[in-house]
């Protein structure tokens, strides 16, 4: 018996990012029907939550943050919010 193949997309922050993965994902799922599994994984506060929720794909949302391109507290925080979203 074979499994469904899994295919799990990340994105976020703009639609720039979001409509191309369910562009992609919508493929996937007309060229292999029944025998894929689509999964998002993106930020609980982001506008892809909504979105890709509208287009059926199954969601998980974790609270992991950027990391900033400068040293600054916000970044030693981000530590613990990445090691949580695992």
């Amino acid at each position: 018996m074979i499994d469904k193949m899994r295919i799990v997309f990340t994105c976020g922050g703009t639609g720039g990012h979001i409509f191309p993965a369910i562009a992609i994902a919508e493929a996937f799922l007309k060229k292999y029907k029944k025998d894929v599994r689509i999964i998002f994984i993106g930020s609980d506060t982001g506008m892809e939550k909504n979105i890709i929720k509208d287009y059926g794909f199954e969601y998980y949302s974790i609270t992991a943050r950027p990391f900033l391109r400068k040293f600054t507290f916000k970044n030693i925080l981000n530590i613990f919010f990445i090691i949580n979203a695992f």
